[in-house]
This record gives C-alpha cells, sequence and structure tokens, in this order.
C-alpha cells in the first residue's frame, strides 16, 4: 500500500523579505536503502503563498523496512523577467513591475536539511 506524508511549511519574515517564493520538497528513503519516488498532491495556506500545508503520496512502502529518513528541501526563489514574467497585472487593470530583490544575481538557491528519522510501528 501506498503511504501519504502531510507536512508544513512556515516560513520567517527574514526569508519572506528576502526571497519572493518559497517551496519545500520531501525526498524518503527506508533503512534498506530503498528511495521512494513521490507525487505532491496540491496545499492550502495563506494568500501570499509562504505558509502552507501539503500532502505528498508515495509508492508502497517496503514491508521490512523499519525506518524511513525524510530530507527536506527548501527551494528559495527570486522573480525575475528570465524565470517570471516582468509585469504584474492587477485586479483594476493598471500594471507594474514586479519588484527585485537583490540578492547578488542569484534566482534560486536550495538548502538540505538534515535528515528525519521515523521510526515504523509493525
Amino acid at each position: 500500500m501506498s503511504f501519504i506524508v502531510y507536512y508544513n511549511q512556515v516560513i520567517s519574515m527574514e526569508v519572506r523579505n528576502n526571497w519572493h517564493g518559497v517551496d519545500v520538497d520531501l525526498d524518503i528513503k527506508d533503512d534498506l536503502g530503498n528511495h521512494y519516488s513521490g507525487k505532491g498532491n496540491e496545499g492550502s495556506g495563506d494568500r501570499d503563498g509562504y505558509n502552507m500545508s501539503w500532502s505528498k503520496t508515495f509508492e508502497k512502502l517496503d514491508p521490512n523496512a523499519t525506518t524511513l529518513f525524510v530530507t527536506p528541501h527548501i527551494n528559495l526563489y527570486e522573480y525575475t523577467s528570465e524565470n517570471h514574467g516582468s509585469v504584474e497585472i492587477t485586479k483594476d487593470g493598471r500594471t507594474k513591475e514586479i519588484p527585485k530583490v537583490d540578492k547578488s544575481n542569484k534566482d534560486r538557491e536550495e538548502i538540505v536539511l538534515d535528515d528525519i528519522m521515523i521510526e515504523l510501528k509493525k
């Protein structure tokens, strides 16, 4: 049987002030060396997309596994005309430029956090 992981992302104001977008993805493997592929199931949260609740469905769990290792990958984005478009159209029909955050010309950064170990009960 497949398994589903539910998780939340809560983004600090410091990160919000330095990046336009943030998302979190999970990599999961077990103590037997199996790597589990997953498919994201939509998320929900606040309107600005920084504080979100996510879930991801993974393939069948090996019945002999006793521990899962969950590795969170945090992706930080700066929207530029090259990766996101350069104009935002508002509800009233006016246009405005998307503000650029000075991140030394970086438009993306990935941070890999330490593994979270989950002991499986049989």
